[in-house]
């Protein structure tokens, strides 16, 4: 029988100074994202935020009541932004790549190129929206609203 001792693996996927690692990565990414940023660049923000959202939820328990709520709504507000931002890149996208092959076979008139390009600038224009708003989300996350409180929270 194969005894395995996993209590170093449990104590790695719980080290309490992930929290601040991750807390200083999404705060840093916040930082340094923009409008220059690429689509990519801002869904890896995003994929940091969800996971140390998760941390801050698996580690609820660990700390008074309520203590972590304005941490995790503030990032819930930040994923959802960027969330919406990279849809509507997706969409845009996949309008452009998919029209020629949507255009060859519809049954020929104006209206569908009309319909698809209508379509495209729907999603553009909602996702330029997202971009005039971008600076101001980013900048909002990366003030360290909640630095001072998560250095107290999570040094270990």
């Amino acid at each position: 029988m194969l005894v395995v001792d996993t209590a170093p693996f449990l104590y790695d996927a719980l080290d309490p100074s992930r929290l601040s690692r991750a807390a200083r990565r999404v705060r840093q990414g916040a930082e340094q994202a923009g409008p220059h940023s690429s689509v990519a660049e801002l869904h890896r923000l995003r994929i940091l935020a969800k996971r140390y959202r998760y941390l801050l939820e698996l580690f609820d328990s660990l700390f008074p009541a309520g203590e972590l709520a304005a941490i995790v709504d503030d990032l819930k507000e930040l994923q959802d932004f960027l969330g919406r931002h990279h849809d509507f890149a997706v969409q845009a996208e996949a309008i452009r790549s998919g029209a020629g092959r949507w255009l060859e076979g519809a049954a020929g008139g104006t209206e569908p190129a009309l319909a698809l390009g209508y379509l495209l600038a729907k999603v553009e224009e909602r996702r330029d929206a997202l971009e005039r708003d971008l600076a101001e989300v980013l900048e909002a996350y990366a003030g360290g609203k909640h630095a001072e409180r998560e250095r107290e929270l999570f040094s270990c």
